[in-house]
């Protein structure tokens, strides 16, 4: 009978990868990066090891969004009034990586 085979770190061959994101809807976008983090895509998937591999945004800035002046970005703390609303395109002028990882 054979073993089965569960990933090591030695075992792990991460690749690096580069995403242009210019022109690309956000929602398109993000799943493609979640396959490339989560590596469900490789034969050596396993839920309990970390096998993702690394990637590189570019032009996030130049993302596409339907209807952005109608989406925000919503914080709550906790307390009475702790409650911030940001919209997207205030947080794509000051930081255009945040809206990618808020979307992930």
């Amino acid at each position: 009978m054979e073993n089965t085979f569960s990933p090591t770190n030695n075992s792990s061959n991460a690749k690096w990868y580069c995403i242009d994101a210019k022109d690309k809807s956000l929602g398109r976008l993000s799943s493609q990066i979640s396959q490339v983090l989560t590596n469900k895509y490789k034969p050596d998937y396993s839920f309990n090891f970390n096998n993702g591999d690394y990637l590189i945004i570019i032009n996030s800035k130049t993302v596409k969004l339907n209807k952005p002046e109608q989406k925000f970005i919503v914080r709550y703390s906790g307390n009475i009034g702790g409650i911030t609303k940001k919209s997207f395109l205030n947080v794509i002028n000051e930081n255009p990586n945040a809206v990618i990882k808020k979307k992930l």
